[in-house]
């Protein structure tokens, strides 16, 4: 990231954390009361997916690789 970017970034990853503290303790509960397995299952799930797209995306992988900052 440039200088002239941080700022941008670190905006928007204190965003997407604070949106995140927000949006999945409702989409837990929500899930949850629907069956108590479901929480779980859509972690297992968002994770595979992940982890799927970093083995199939190099250039993405060799990115956080390098830069892990």
């Amino acid at each position: 990231v440039s200088e002239d970017d941080q700022g941008v970034v670190a905006g928007l990853n204190s965003s997407a954390l604070g949106f995140g503290r927000m949006l999945g303790p409702l989409a837990g509960t929500g899930l949850y009361e629907l069956r108590a397995e479901y929480p779980y299952m859509l972690s297992c799930v968002l994770l595979v997916v992940v982890m799927l797209a970093l083995g199939v995306n190099r250039d993405l992988r060799h990115t956080l690789l390098r830069d892990p900052a």
